[in-house]
């Protein structure tokens, strides 16, 4: 399955396979304006990790901005080391020549 959040952002929508689905005449115009999260970590957190950051986002963006929990919306990005730079060296090649 292609990495579609890496890729072309015109294609973002019609790769993401939990928007794909996703019917925008459910929910109202008010909740329609909610942002949709993106978080990008490095590979290796769990599915435990990843759930307990999802549960806190969402509580936040309920407290904070005042909509409902059914309408946030997370996508986790998981990058390797080889698809992420820092001052102009993948980490995948930190410590080498």
């Amino acid at each position: 399955m292609p990495r579609c959040w890496q890729g072309n952002r015109t294609n973002d929508f019609a790769c993401a396979p939990t928007l794909a689905s996703f019917d925008p005449s459910t929910i109202s115009q008010r909740e329609s304006t909610m942002p949709w999260i993106r978080i990008d970590l490095s590979e290796g957190r769990t599915v435990e990790q990843k759930q307990k950051t999802a549960e806190a986002v969402t509580r936040a963006l309920v407290e904070h901005c005042g909509c409902t929990p059914e309408t946030v919306s997370i996508v986790f990005n998981d990058v390797s080391d080889d698809n992420w730079a820092f001052g102009g060296k993948l980490l995948s090649q930190r410590g080498k020549p």
